[in-house]
């Protein structure tokens, strides 16, 4: 069966810093997957983690929290439980 060009996937491209290249490169060689392969997986990731922040955002600002006041005091919540862990307190 034949694909038109309706459903054919479409194609991006970017340039990129020579050492950004470079990490890509090593990257693809020690997990054994093509440039293209890692593309995708990283844009996916990346439009995930986006997607992530934005319904966080969103529902601090519902709650009529600052999502950097939110995310600044989870930090300093696990930094605080992973210092009593390491001192064996937890």
């Amino acid at each position: 069966m034949a694909q038109d060009s309706d459903s054919r996937k479409p194609t991006i491209s970017a340039r990129v810093p020579r050492d950004t290249y470079d990490r890509l490169e090593d990257y693809c060689e020690e997990n054994d997957i093509s440039k293209a392969d890692a593309l995708r997986r990283f844009t996916e990731d990346g439009l995930n983690r986006a997607q992530i922040e934005d319904d966080f955002t969103d529902r601090m600002d519902h709650l009529g929290v600052d999502p950097g006041t939110a995310g600044t005091l989870l930090i300093l919540v696990l930094l605080v439980v992973t210092v009593l862990q390491n001192a064996g307190v937890l």
